[in-house]
């Protein structure tokens, strides 16, 4: 299943973090492992201040779903290697990517599936236009 299987990563790094620090120093684990753990599970389980002024791009910007996208991403070619290859390449590219945060927002924040889906486009096509919209700026700035 290629790790769909994973569950609540943010309890998951807990436990991890947990059972590392159990560990102490132990000369079998790789030096930093511990910290970058910590790190992963602050980013994990970090809120979006309520206290920052909020600009139109903060509006409406989901975490989860950003999260859940930017993981994604891991599992696909990188996007500007598909700009590079035309639309047709983009928007296949979208929609896999859309289903797959679909499918996680599903599984690691207990989303309904039509709101998941909802909030999988919004931040694909959002996110994934921005990409584009830089790299054509900089195919026409260095051509």
């Amino acid at each position: 299943h290629g790790g769909e299987e994973l569950g609540n990563v943010p309890e998951q790094l807990d436990a991890i973090v947990r059972q590392l620090q159990q560990l102490g120093d132990n000369q079998f684990l790789p030096e930093g492992l511990l910290e970058v753990c910590e790190r992963l599970l602050l980013v994990a389980t970090t809120k979006p201040s309520k206290n920052k002024p909020k600009t139109k791009k903060a509006i409406g910007e989901d975490a989860e779903g950003l999260a859940v996208f930017d993981s994604a991403l891991t599992k696909f070619d990188v996007l500007e290697v598909v700009f590079e290859r035309g639309k047709e390449a983009m928007a296949a590219q979208q929609s896999e990517l859309i289903e797959q945060v679909t499918k996680d927002l599903v599984k690691d924040y207990a989303a309904v599936e039509d709101e998941a889906l909802k909030r999988a486009t919004k931040v694909v096509r959002s996110h994934v236009g921005a990409r584009f919209g830089a790299w054509g700026r900089n195919q026409h700035g260095s051509a």
